[in-house]
C-alpha cells in the first residue's frame, strides 16, 4: 500500500487526504511521461528513475519483495512480452553508461513511457480493488486518465 501511495504523489503528482480525497500537488511527472522531450531535458538521473520507478514497484506486487533495480529489470524482462521492454533495458543500462544520442532515446521514450505507465497503472488498480481500496483505485485511474490526455 506504501508503495501505491507513494507512487501517487511522487510520480501522479496526487494525494490522498485521511477522509480519501484527493488533490493535486504536483503535475511535473505526468507532463514528463506524456512529453518524453521534457524528461530527457531534466538528465538521466531522472529519466531512468521515472522508467525504472514502475518496474521496480511491479517487482514488489508480484513478489513481495523490495528489489534491487537489477532483480527488478530482470524479473519484469523475463516476463511474456513486457511493454516497452526496450526502454527498461536501456534505461537499466544508461544507469553506468549514459546514452550519447538524444535522438534515440527520444525514440524509445515516446514509444515507450506511456505504455509502460499504463501497464503499471491497470496491474495496480486490479491489485488495489481486489484489497477493497476503491479510492485508490480511482486515484489511479484519475492518473490515467491523465496520461492518455
Amino acid at each position: 500500500m506504501a508503495g501505491a501511495l507513494f507512487a501517487l504523489e511522487y510520480l501522479a503528482g496526487l494525494v490522498v487526504g485521511p477522509s480519501h480525497e484527493l488533490s493535486t500537488v504536483s503535475e511535473d511527472a505526468v507532463k514528463e511521461i506524456r512529453r518524453p522531450e521534457l524528461l530527457l531535458a531534466q538528465g538521466i538521473r531522472r529519466l531512468t528513475k521515472l522508467v525504472l520507478f514502475p518496474v521496480r514497484f511491479l517487482f514488489t506486487a508480484e513478489t513481495g519483495r523490495v528489489g534491487t533495480n537489477d532483480e527488478a529489470v530482470d524479473h519484469y524482462l523475463a516476463a511474456d512480452a513486457p511493454p516497452s521492454a526496450a526502454l527498461v533495458a536501456a534505461a537499466f543500462a544508461w544507469r553506468t553508461a549514459p546514452p550519447e544520442k538524444d535522438g534515440a532515446v527520444l525514440s524509445l521514450l515516446e514509444a515507450g513511457m506511456v505504455p509502460l505507465y499504463l501497464h503499471y497503472i491497470d496491474d495496480q488498480r486490479a491489485r488495489l480493488a481486489a484489497l477493497g481500496r476503491h479510492d485508490l483505485v480511482e486515484a489511479f485511474g484519475q492518473w490515467r486518465r491523465r496520461l492518455l490526455q
